[in-house]
């Protein structure tokens, strides 16, 4: 019996947009998963003709699926941050090669919104935050959000859209209104309003 091999890369397809059909590739890492087909395509159709040409802010990009998906759809301009260092390299890659202008590229979410509060003023602000931490480390995204908060790095009525397992709980604070939430297999996407 031939032993199957773990191919050192992954691919997904952007599915709608000016890059639709383009693939990204990604290292095959054990915390990184990407946002699969079905919950881009949901996630885009639930916020696309509200947002359009607003900055898209992804605090825990990945494979980068999101945050292309965004940039093919109209976002401008892109932001986010990734802890893991080949990560990061593949994003890179895949901008440069795709046409894809990426403002902010940051290893922490909390580096990413203290350049963000410290660099972005009024008009200037995010309207789109998406988070999707590894799934292990949820419970630490509690505190990312209130980071968001302290002062507000947003113009009211932003958006916050947040993936996570389902049966975790979305995270809480005052401020943060959850407008609605669905379940994609494991995953359960909340769309919140920023306050």
């Amino acid at each position: 019996m031939v032993k199957k091999t773990k191919r050192s890369e992954g691919q997904i397809t952007i599915s709608r947009g000016t890059l639709k059909g383009r693939k990204i590739t990604f290292p095959n890492l054990d915390d990184l998963r990407p946002t699969p087909l079905r919950v881009r395509e949901a996630v885009f159709s639930m916020i696309h003709p509200t947002v359009k040409s607003h900055a898209f802010v992804d605090l825990f990009c990945g494979s980068g699926g999101m945050a292309f998906e965004a940039w093919s759809c109209g976002f401008r301009p892109i932001y986010y941050a990734e802890s893991n260092a080949a990560a990061r390299e593949s994003l890179k890659r895949n901008s440069a090669r795709m046409g894809v202008e990426v403002l902010g590229a940051f290893a922490t979410a909390v580096e990413l919104i203290e350049h963000l509060k410290e660099k972005l003023s009024g008009a200037e602000r995010p309207f789109l935050f998406y988070a999707d931490p590894p799934y292990r480390n949820y419970m630490n995204s509690s505190a990312l959000i209130h980071k968001l908060f302290e002062p507000p790095l947003f113009p009211e009525g932003s958006l916050l859209l947040i993936e996570h397992e389902k049966g975790t709980t979305t995270p809480f604070h005052p401020r943060l209104i959850i407008k609605k939430e669905k379940k994609y297999g494991r995953s359960l996407v909340s769309q919140c309003l920023l306050t």
